[in-house]
């Protein structure tokens, strides 16, 4: 048994590259089509092998070099910029029948993996017994639902 999964394994193998030596290389490249730059290139602009400490070390010296030339922070709204929905968007965080709120884990008679909020701000939460219900049951023919 183990000689047949050596064997198409590697049969498999040899079909691969022979496969990436036919089609091409460059079609596995960062930016295929891209002649002006190469792997390596590419690579070294998206940071590779770059630790994310560092990044943020330059990102955090970027932000500065650019409040310093232009006096804006990077990444904030600008006077003349304006959030869509912002009076419904500061309503919503305030009420939570509009926006939501967490609130403590509930015991429930089904495994919510689907929910819907009801117009009247109640929640609909159901499942189904399905192949392999969380419980031992002998009907798999139901949803479970509850509100």
């Amino acid at each position: 048994m183990r000689r047949k999964y050596w064997r198409a394994s590697a049969l498999a193998g040899l079909f691969g590259l022979i496969i990436s030596a036919g089609v091409g290389v460059d079609l596995a490249a960062a930016h295929p089509g891209d002649e002006k730059k190469t792997d390596a290139e590419h690579a070294k602009q998206d940071l590779a092998g770059t630790s994310i400490t560092q990044i943020e070390k330059e990102t955090k010296a970027n932000a500065t070099k650019i409040k310093e030339a232009t006096g804006e922070t990077p990444g904030r709204l600008t006077d003349d910029q304006t959030i869509p929905n912002a009076r419904l968007a500061a309503v919503a965080a305030q009420d939570a029948g509009q926006g939501g709120k967490w609130s403590t884990v509930y015991n429930t008679s089904v495994v919510p993996i689907f929910q819907a909020v009801l117009p009247n701000g109640k929640v609909l939460m159901w499942d189904s017994a399905g192949e392999n219900p969380p419980t031992q049951t002998s009907d798999h023919s139901f949803t479970r639902a509850m509100v």
